[in-house]
């Protein structure tokens, strides 16, 4: 019961927003009483920690899992690109919400996790310099900082919000460019092969 509560409070967290939605909400939407959820829980706020917790870690081990799979140059667009998707839809309340009613809370579980998320990346692009696919001359750090940011801006504040663009031409224009600037020729080619393989049955990029 504790893991159901946790994911369907996650899922409506991300359609709706956080304030809004009370625990009474959630045990109504869930067909519960908020006994049950106290059982668990003693109040919102450990609720949406362990919320994040869960939300976060899932994506760290889609990542770790992929890196094994693939070159890494596949694998950095394909995290990237999946990151993308999968937050772009996300109620900017949810984002939104976290920051203004539990900084605290969402300052310290983004730290944790960024942490992690950088580690696994630098792997992925020190895997990809030494491939020959991603430039030498990059800073691995830094690279991720500036992704991330890019990232954070679309999907997070959703700077593109109310323009008529496609969610593929915002990833095309904007990490699709930079994650292409830090290739080789060698990885440009590489990189242009696996798109076109995968734009004959969907759009990539």
């Amino acid at each position: 019961m504790r893991e159901k509560i946790i994911t369907e409070a996650l899922q409506k967290y991300l359609q709706n927003g956080i304030k809004d939605f009370s625990m009474q909400k959630l045990a109504d939407a869930m067909g519960i009483s908020t006994k049950t959820f106290y059982r668990y829980f003693k109040n919102k706020e450990e609720l949406l920690q362990e919320v994040l917790i869960f939300y976060h870690t899932a994506k760290l081990k889609e990542v770790a899992s992929l890196i094994h799979e693939k070159k890494a140059i596949v694998v950095f667009l394909d995290v990237w690109k999946k990151a993308f998707m999968d937050e772009y839809n996300v109620n900017k309340a949810f984002f939104g919400d976290l920051h203004k009613y539990y900084p605290s809370l969402a300052k310290r579980t983004e730290q944790e996790v960024g942490e992690k998320f950088e580690i696994q990346m630098n792997l992925i692009l020190q895997n990809g310099i030494d491939d020959g696919d991603f430039r030498n001359d990059i800073i691995p750090q830094l690279v991720i900082k500036s992704i991330f940011k890019i990232f954070w801006v679309i999907t997070r504040e959703k700077y593109y919000s109310g323009e008529n663009y496609t969610i593929d031409q915002i990833l095309k224009n904007t990490l699709g460019i930079y994650i292409k600037g830090i290739c080789t020729p060698k990885g440009l080619d590489l990189l242009e092969e696996y798109i076109q393989f995968h734009r004959k049955n969907k759009s990539f990029l």
